[in-house]
This record gives C-alpha cells, sequence and structure tokens, in this order.
C-alpha cells in the first residue's frame, strides 16, 4: 500500500480477518476436522461474530473465501499444476494476499518469490488472458433469477 498501490476491498477485508481465520482454522484442523472443513467451519464462525460489528456484501466473502481456499494450492509446486493454477480466475486476487500477507508478516517469502518469479518465466497467453477476465466477469456479474410461474399460468396439454 506504501508503493501506491490501492488493493480491492475483498483483499483488504481477507487481509484484515486472514490471520484469525486460519488460526481458527489451525485449532480445528488439530482437533481432527479435514483442512477445507476446518477453513469453511472457521470462516463461517469468524464472519458470523463480525456480522454483528460490520456488513460484509456477499460478492465480497465469497471472493475472500476464494482466496483462503486458493492459499493452500501455492505450495503445489510439480509438474503442470502452477502452469493450470496460474489461469484460474481467483489466482491474481489469491497472490495479491499471499503477497501481502508475506509482506507484513514475513512469513512465505520463498514461496512468494518462487511464485513471481514462475509468473515472470511464464506469461499468460492473450487467450488464456481472455479466458481468466471471461471467468472472473462471469463471477462478477449477477446471477439471474428465474420468474416463477403462478400455477393458473400453468396450462395442461391439449389433447
Amino acid at each position: 500500500m506504501q508503493a501506491g498501490r490501492q488493493p480491492q476491498p475483498h483483499i483488504l477485508f481477507a487481509l484484515m480477518f486472514g490471520q484469525y481465520i486460519e488460526e481458527k482454522a489451525g485449532q480445528l484442523r488439530a482437533a481432527g476436522a479435514a483442512p477445507v472443513d476446518a477453513l469453511i467451519n472457521a470462516m463461517t464462525a469468524v464472519m458470523g461474530e463480525q456480522a454483528q460489528r460490520v456488513q460484509i456484501p456477499k460478492k465480497i466473502s465469497l471472493v475472500m473465501r476464494d482466496i483462503y481456499w486458493n492459499q493452500h494450492r501455492f505450495a503445489k509446486r510439480e509438474g503442470k499444476y502452477p502452469r493450470y493454477f496460474l489461469r484460474r480466475p481467483g489466482f491474481s486476487d489469491a497472490f495479491e494476499y499471499l503477497r501481502f500477507s508475506s509482506e507484513t508478516t514475513g512469513e512465505k517469502k520463498e514461496l512468494r518469490a518462487w511464485w513471481k518469479e514462475f509468473i515472470r518465466k511464464n506469461p499468460l497467453t492473450a487467450g488464456e488472458e481472455k479466458a481468466v477476465e471471461k471467468g472472473r466477469e462471469k463471477r462478477d456479474r449477477p446471477r439471474r433469477r428465474r420468474r416463477r410461474r403462478n400455477k393458473s399460468e400453468i396450462r395442461s396439454p391439449k389433447s
């Protein structure tokens, strides 16, 4: 932020609550929960607690969830996996979160450096960038709701 970059609201909220969510998820994993279940339950609990003080729109909380889910994927660096992960629509947000959090806490510096170098050496092609942007637009646009029909509008088929 000091460099003049302005983070998106979902990244800012993810940074604000991230450490607390990770601690809570760690406690649940220690209690025997699966990693993904622990993360889901921790995020649900933290967002439930914060709902009394701060109202976070669902659109932002869903992107925050994706950011947290993607953090464990950064550890997988073998084979073609990094290339596929790089193409995911939520990759840039997850990487921004990793970058900001590692700069502030000093943790995961090696992981951040590896991904930074990988991104530099493997830029996305124009087609891949379009696909990522299309996925991001699809995620960001509001869903269309179907109009419910009344029973009186439903006609029985004519014989």
